[in-house]
């Protein structure tokens, strides 16, 4: 089974008359916003003096002032340059940094001082109008990037001899292999979307490999069974999107925005549409507010597919659990009105008129991940992506669409839905022990759903840039990096005390 690019780019163009449909609703962003959500100018704000950027669990009036107060030039101060020169120069290797997919945007610009790549990150930071945590995550990830993401990796081995992130990413493609060959177990035929993969090619017996796009966290994956897979280039979604919504502003925004082309995947098996999905990331309940223009963007897409009256599956991380499913985000039922994701769905749910195909919370063992609130290994803590007693959330779905009046052919036999690793004795993910196989090396347990002898599943595999050790000079000490940190985040106190 090979790759191959389908023809169906110009008939997925034909504007057909819509029946039994539900487009999305062409609102404002502003019509979903609540009166309280208000981004607050630097000069409106008194900030907190003392905030140990290493625990910043134990600052929650940091965090609100970090994800709601707008970056500005008071924070590009002559004295922090200088500090975040110096600490780069003392601990960084910026080879490192020129790989990552993260960092390297910055630093593979050719500039002729280290003190002119600082300057850069504040000035592309303040130029976006981001929050005063996103440019500190931002300084974070393009100086000593964090470690491992910030997770905690439950490590069950009886005698470690690597330390614990360089032997996970050492099994990680042997672990990945496993896994996926086990998901495929005991079926004749199906397909699996992988997100996050910018690993090494799969090579599992039986089994067809293609990877779609290569673009750090935001690479994309297709695993199959004796199927053939087509993929339909993006500019098929965005060419029918910009005919239909050509005057609705924010949809055109959104979907000429470069991030949001990468949140996107379609291909086809035979005449069967699969829309791959990697939304993007929430980090609370208010970063979740601000993706409703995604979210609706994600529903034009779903409605245009209906348009062309075939069988569709949308699957991947949509980042943002079911409202009546969340258990780390705060949402109410007065969220209703704009959540993207319901059981049962409202007309403005990307999942309206399609079957679920993915495990109700409650009904399966979620398996805990933690995430350190030090902003120094964890780049996001400082945009308030971090627990430290665990997340209980499922973000991974697959939704199945059916035209009317061909229900009946897809009735019998059931799917059947389920997740992996099940085991209770696991009190975190990732883990590994002294079987490569017995671990489980990504943050997110695959979802899968079996017809017959037909499955198809999703699993976000934990990008390799999200696995990274820190990029420190490999010829420090541990007790050198140590202080290190403490001394980058001594400077993230005084970015954040300079409004």
């Amino acid at each position: 089974m090979g790759l191959t690019f389908s023809k169906f780019y110009t008939d997925a163009l034909y504007f057909l008359t819509p029946q039994n449909i539900h487009l999305a609703p062409f609102q404002n962003l502003d019509t979903f916003h609540d009166d309280d959500e208000v981004f607050i100018t630097p000069s409106s704000s008194s900030v907190s003096q003392d905030v140990n950027f290493r625990s910043l669990k134990d600052h929650p009036e940091a965090v609100d002032k970090l994800t709601t107060v707008i970056a500005s030039e008071q924070q590009l101060k002559k004295d922090i340059v200088v500090s975040l020169v110096l600490f780069i120069e003392n601990y960084i290797d910026t080879d490192i940094l020129k790989r990552n997919s993260f960092s390297k945007k910055i630093w593979e610009k050719e500039f002729g001082s280290t003190r002119e790549y600082i300057e850069d990150i504040f000035n592309t930071s303040i130029k976006k109008k981001v929050t005063l945590g996103k440019l500190i995550q931002n300084v974070v990830q393009n100086t000593a990037m964090g470690e491992f993401s910030g997770f905690k990796i439950l490590d069950d081995r009886t005698s470690p001899e690597l330390v614990v992130v360089s032997y996970m990413n050492q099994i990680k493609q042997q672990n990945m292999e496993y896994h996926i060959g086990k998901a495929f177990d005991g079926v004749e035929s199906g397909v699996m979307f992988l997100t996050e993969y910018d690993h090494k090619p799969l090579n599992i017996s039986g089994l067809d490999f293609v990877q779609v796009d290569l673009v750090g966290n935001r690479s994309k994956a297709i695993i199959s069974k004796n199927e053939t897979v087509e993929v339909i280039p993006f500019q098929a979604i965005y060419d029918s999107i910009a005919e239909r919504y050509k005057r609705d502003k924010d949809v055109m925004e959104c979907i000429n925005d470069e991030d949001v082309k990468e949140m996107f995947c379609l291909f086809k098996i035979g005449e069967v549409r699969y829309l791959g999905v990697h939304l993007k990331s929430n980090s609370n309940y208010k970063s979740a507010k601000k993706n409703v223009n995604l979210y609706i963007t994600a529903k034009c897409i779903v409605d245009w597919l209906k348009e062309l009256k075939v069988e569709f599956f949308v699957l991947g991380d949509f980042n943002i659990p079911f409202l009546d499913e969340d258990t780390y985000l705060g949402f109410t039922k007065a969220d209703e009105k704009w959540h993207p994701i319901q059981d049962p769905p409202k007309e403005h749910c990307i999942n309206y008129g399609m079957r679920r195909l993915c495990p109700k919370h409650a009904d399966v063992v979620v398996q805990p991940k933690m995430r350190k609130s030090d902003c120094v290994d964890n780049a996001q803590g400082s945009i308030g992506k971090f627990y430290e007693d665990g997340r209980f959330g499922l973000t991974d779905f697959t939704f199945h669409y059916v035209p009317p009046g061909n229900e009946s052919c897809y009735v019998e036999p059931v799917w059947t839905c389920s997740i992996s690793t099940q085991e209770t004795s696991i009190k975190c993910i990732p883990y590994i022990c002294d079987d490569p196989e017995k671990s489980f090396c990504s943050d997110h347990q695959y979802v899968k759903a079996v017809n017959g002898k037909k499955m198809v599943g999703t699993w976000n595999v934990l990008s390799m840039d999200c696995s990274d050790s820190a990029s420190y000079k490999t010829e420090l000490s541990a007790e050198t990096v140590e202080g290190a940190k403490d001394e980058l985040a001594e400077i993230l106190r005084r970015i954040y005390n300079a409004v």
